[in-house]
C-alpha cells in the first residue's frame, strides 16, 4: 500500500513524497513489530526540535525506534528523519530514553548535552548505535547513557 508521506519544512512549506513498497520496507516493519510496534509512527516535531538549519531534500532519511525503558518497553515511538540533522529532544523524551535503534541501514549517534554535543562542549560523537540498536542504554560504556541522551543525530550507516 503506498502512503503519503507530509514532510514540514521550516519555511512553512510542505513536500510530498509518496515512498515504493519494497522488501526492505517490510523487513524495516517486522523488526519493530517483534519488538511490540504498534506500527503508529511519531511525527518529528513530537521527537524533538530540528536544530540544523533547514531541511535539505538531497540528504536521505532514517527511521529510528525508541523507548523509554529498557527491552523495548514502556513508552516508545518510531520517526523517520532526515539524515545528518541534529535532533533535541522534546521534554518528553529527552533523559528518558533506554533503548534505541535505527533501521536497517541506518546509524543513530546519541548525545549527553543539548545540540548534539557532549556535555563537555565537544561536538564529538558521544556512542553511535547500529541495527539492531541497543535494547538496554546501561550497556553502553561507560555505563552513563540509560535516561541520559538529550540530543541524537541520524545518519546513513558507516557515515
Amino acid at each position: 500500500m503506498l502512503k503519503r508521506v507530509l514532510l514540514p519544512l521550516t519555511v512553512g512549506l510542505a513536500v510530498f513524497a509518496t515512498p515504493s513498497p519494497s522488501a526492505r520496507q517490510d523487513e524495516t516493519d517486522n523488526w519493530k513489530t517483534a519488538l511490540g510496534w504498534n506500527g503508529t509512527y511519531t511525527p518529528p516535531e513530537k521527537v524533538g526540535d530540528n536544530m540544523t538549519d533547514g531541511l535539505n531534500l538531497a540528504q536521505p532519511f532514517g527511521g529510528v525506534y525508541f523507548c523509554q525503558d529498557i527491552e523495548w518497553q514502556g513508552n516508545c515511538g518510531y520517526s523517520v528523519l532526515q539524515c545528518y540533522n541534529c535532533i533535541e529532544l522534546r521534554r518528553e523524551w529527552s533523559e528518558m530514553i533506554s533503548s534505541m535503534s535505527p533501521d536497517p541501514g541506518t546509524d543513530v549517534v546519541i548525545y549527553e548535552g543539548p545540540n548534539c554535543q557532549n556535555i563537555g562542549g565537544a561536538a564529538s560523537e558521544a556512542a553511535r548505535l547500529s541495527y539492531p540498536g541497543v535494547s538496554d542504554f546501561r550497556t553502553i560504556p561507560p555505563g552513563t547513557w540509560n535516561d541520559n541522551t538529550r540530543s541524537f543525530m541520524v545518519r546513513p550507516a558507516g557515515h
